[in-house]
């Protein structure tokens, strides 16, 4: 079995929530030496389906589980090779929720795809307060914010720490990049935080352009 066919079986996999495949499947492409990005890219089409599957009412939120749990268990399988890939970063970002990623699911895909990406990322393992982002942030001169927005926009939570953020956005000494809803786009234009994005592939590639420019502004 050719390496793109065994990631269309893990995409496959994925979306029917086979935890026991997915941690096989993922296997065969480490044993392979394939790049990680090409496994991750199956990670987010399989995810990107099940959405679909879920926004018609085809899919309930048990079988959304059962391919959050598979997706972990890929992501654990590929921890090795994120790890090289993170250490030839160009940036550092830190990631945080809005609110708290119980489950760990959301967090846990946006750092792989990041670190894939040669980002080391910084995972706040409770809900994002100003504190928490602006200490992580100060102690590892992180060139980026990213923060997943998991509720509406008119959340306390959300307000408080934009208007806690406002200061720094203004001043351009912290820049806040926003996504994880579908509200994004107004969330911030609503709170003026530095930009956002639509999908996993957007992310990539908005923290990219935004760290290289902090980089070379330095």
């Amino acid at each position: 079995m050719s390496s793109d066919e065994t990631a269309r079986q893990l995409t496959n996999a994925i979306v029917k929530g086979d935890s026991s495949a997915t941690e096989d499947l993922a296997k065969r492409l480490v044993e392979r030496k394939r790049s990680v990005t090409q496994a991750l890219d199956a990670i987010v089409d399989a995810m990107n389906i099940v959405n679909d599957l879920h926004s018609i009412g085809e899919y309930d939120h048990s079988k959304v589980s059962a391919s959050s749990s598979a997706t972990l268990a890929a992501l654990q399988v590929f921890e090795p090779q994120l790890t090289v890939e993170e250490s030839k970063a160009i940036g550092t970002v830190v990631l945080g929720c809005i609110p708290e990623d119980s489950v760990g699911f959301d967090r846990a895909i946006a750092s792989s795809v990041l670190r894939a990406a040669g980002l080391k990322t910084l995972s706040l393992p409770t809900a994002a307060t100003y504190e928490k982002l602006t200490s992580i942030a100060n102690q590892n001169q992180c060139d980026l914010v990213v923060l997943l927005i998991k509720t509406h926009e008119d959340d306390p939570r959300v307000r408080t720490l934009a208007l806690e953020l406002r200061e720094s956005l203004v001043q351009k000494t912290l820049k806040v990049l926003v996504g994880g809803n579908l509200q994004a786009a107004r969330i911030c234009q609503k709170y003026g935080f530095t930009n956002y994005f639509s999908d996993l592939g957007d992310l990539v590639s908005k923290v990219t352009e935004i760290v290289i420019k902090e980089r070379e502004s330095r």
